[in-house]
């Protein structure tokens, strides 16, 4: 069993690292992510404003009063999740499992919630 933790462990930092902050932030007027430079685009792996985090487990993961604007989380598995008071404005929420999270007081504005699941939220 330990050596599977460790695995889990690993894997899991790894994904952590790769984490990166590109400067890429949400354009509200023009619904998308840009860098400084105009170049669209998302911070890959990035818990935050236009972070790619396409078919990421973030379950019971707690993401309270944080922006995610701009933030592809197609397919992202938030079950349990409390995102009390957060910014989702233009987020990609397609096919997405939202199964008992906290979503009061969230900005949805604009936010893509197509297939999504929604259960006692």
């Amino acid at each position: 069993m330990g050596i599977f933790f460790f695995l889990g462990f690993l894997v899991t930092f790894q994904e952590i690292v790769k984490a990166e902050d590109l400067g890429f932030r949400y354009n509200s007027q023009l619904h998308a992510c840009f860098d400084s430079t105009g170049k669209q685009g998302y911070n890959p792996n990035f818990h935050g404003e236009c972070g790619n985090l396409k078919d990421a487990i973030l379950a019971k993961v707690i993401g309270q009063s944080k922006s995610f604007a701009g933030a592809n989380l197609y397919g992202v598995d938030l079950t349990g999740a409390n995102l009390k008071g957060s910014n989702l404005v233009g987020v990609d929420l397609t096919n997405a499992n939202l199964v008992d999270t906290s979503i009061e007081e969230v900005d949805l504005t604009g936010a893509r919630l197509i297939g999504a699941k929604l259960l006692n939220v």
